[in-house]
């Protein structure tokens, strides 16, 4: 997947990041091509969770820089970096108890409506063009999630398994260009888990997202990453295909047990 003449939409350079005594992050250098999906794995602990909110702006880092289609992003605010084209899905689920499937996915897609006062109060002019255009995107999105059966359900009456599947299109409202997934998997039972990975290799191949996943089963990961970079303690220790990483005795004392 490595190679010069791919190009790099994310640069991470000798990033550093620390809360008090603990190195959370320690000259942490890695590139993102465009179109690829890389994960991040590691122990519980190494920091990858701090990387992704050190890329979207969650964090500060303490020395080091970020670069997004070739510009520093590294003190670009976080709602900034959104408007640039990368959107988060979060270990936790964030989304709106109180709103349906449909409301909070349009919550997703008003970060790029565009209009004054007057036209959104009258419902006019590009303020009723833009609101179509964002409800053709959002029922696209409903189609592509096979999620129309909860279309006007609230969210918070629907299983765990259905609200991270909706986090997912909420994200993908935003049109991103880099996506960045932290654990969408977590808690689920197997065939969630199948349709999950189903529909982040969609993303990844029909939407052509830029993919970072974060993710503890490393059944998923081998079958659906192009590449992987390692971390422990706050260190990157390996990168590469997933063949080569399952090998890397580095990896397997670390993260995917000693070798017998």
């Amino acid at each position: 997947m490595e190679s010069s003449s791919q190009t790099k939409l994310i640069q991470v350079n000798s990033l550093k990041l620390s809360f008090g005594g603990v190195l959370a992050l320690n000259q942490i250098d890695l590139d993102i091509y465009e179109g690829e999906l890389l994960a991040l794995i590691g122990p519980n602990g190494a920091g990858k969770t701090c990387l992704l909110n050190c890329i979207n702006g969650f964090y500060k880092p303490d020395s080091g820089h970020i670069k997004y289609k070739g510009k520093d992003i590294t003190t670009v605010p976080l709602h900034k970096r959104a408007h640039l084209g990368i959107a988060r899905v979060f270990q936790g689920i964030q989304l709106y108890d109180g709103l349906t499937t449909l409301d909070n996915l349009l919550a997703g897609a008003h970060l790029f409506i565009k209009h004054n006062i007057f036209s959104a109060f009258w419902y006019i002019g590009k303020a009723k063009q833009e609101e179509i255009r964002q409800r053709k995107k959002v029922e696209e999105i409903i189609d592509f999630l096979e999620i129309e059966h909860v279309r006007k359900k609230m969210v918070g009456e629907l299983p765990y398994g259905m609200q991270k599947r909706i986090d997912l299109g909420r994200a993908m409202a935003m049109s991103p260009d880099l996506l960045l997934l932290d654990e969408p998997m977590a808690g689920m039972n197997l065939e969630e888990k199948e349709d999950m990975a189903r529909f982040i290799l969609d993303i990844h191949d029909e939407w052509e997202t830029t993919i970072i996943l974060v993710e503890h089963d490393m059944g998923v990961v081998m079958d659906i990453a192009d590449r992987l970079a390692v971390l422990d303690f706050g260190q990157k220790i390996a990168q590469g295909i997933p063949e080569e990483i399952s090998r890397n005795p580095k990896v397997i004392g670390a993260y995917l047990g000693e070798e017998k």
